[in-house]
């Protein structure tokens, strides 16, 4: 039943944890439980096996999306404090530190979001001819600074 609520993506479905606990064990101590057969201790695992697998992949999900959460908040952080810091001109070489500094954050993301932030910071290199001459200042500051703010995971 639990399985199948949240299979369902039923949202509001609630599990007391103590309760499930003592009736899983009561159901596979067949021993000192009067009417249950092997196959109920057989049908019991299957169940749990499928509810463990599937609050198992909830877990994960979850933790994925505080990781991506954390990660973002940091590379917003990241950009908001070079904004602040360079507020009317940029050297092309603060610009590389800052994507290089961007990348190590999302290094061990591989979400369809982290890759779609590498791609635009590979584009914002190109766009603003970044390794080329790098003590020189960017040409368009103001285009750069939308270039940055439009960088999101």
């Amino acid at each position: 039943m639990a399985a199948e609520a949240m299979s369902q993506g039923h949202t509001n479905f609630h599990l007391d944890k103590i309760a499930l606990a003592r009736s899983a064990v009561a159901i596979l101590d067949r021993e000192t439980t009067p009417g249950v057969t092997s196959e109920d201790v057989a049908a019991a695992r299957r169940n749990f096996a499928m509810l463990l697998s599937i609050l198992s992949r909830a877990a994960r999900d979850a933790l994925r999306l505080q990781v991506s959460g954390a990660m973002a908040a940091r590379l917003k952080r990241t950009r908001r404090e070079f904004v602040a810091t360079h507020r009317s001109e940029a050297r092309k070489e603060d610009v590389l530190l800052l994507l290089e500094d961007m990348t190590i954050q999302i290094e061990s993301d591989s979400t369809k979001e982290a890759n779609d932030v590498r791609a635009r910071m590979r584009e914002i290199t190109r766009e603003f001819d970044l390794t080329n001459n790098s003590r020189e200042l960017v040409d368009d500051h103001a285009s750069l600074v939308g270039a940055l703010n439009r960088l999101a995971l």
